[in-house]
């Protein structure tokens, strides 16, 4: 009998090792795909700064003053110059 209670103690301590290793190795593979998650998110902020800023520039360039347009009406430089 105490052969068997032996075998089965063996068998039972290289279970245990055998799950701590498992256990070891999901944990390993949960650190990465957390590292992997956070890169993405920093990726996609990045992104999305780049974008707004890009929209900003883009409707800075619609909205914005271009006092050398040739295209401007001559009169209101005149009537700017005649009421100073």
């Amino acid at each position: 009998m105490p052969a068997i209670e032996e075998e089965l103690q063996q068998e039972h301590e290289q279970l245990m090792l055998e799950r701590r290793q498992e256990i070891a190795a999901l944990k390993e593979k949960v650190e990465r795909l957390d590292t992997l998650v956070t890169e993405l998110q920093q990726q996609q902020q990045q992104q999305q700064q780049q974008q707004q800023q890009q929209a900003r520039g883009l409707l800075a360039s619609f909205f914005g003053c271009s006092c050398s347009n040739p295209n401007e009406d001559p009169t209101t430089e005149q009537t700017i110059a005649a009421s100073r």
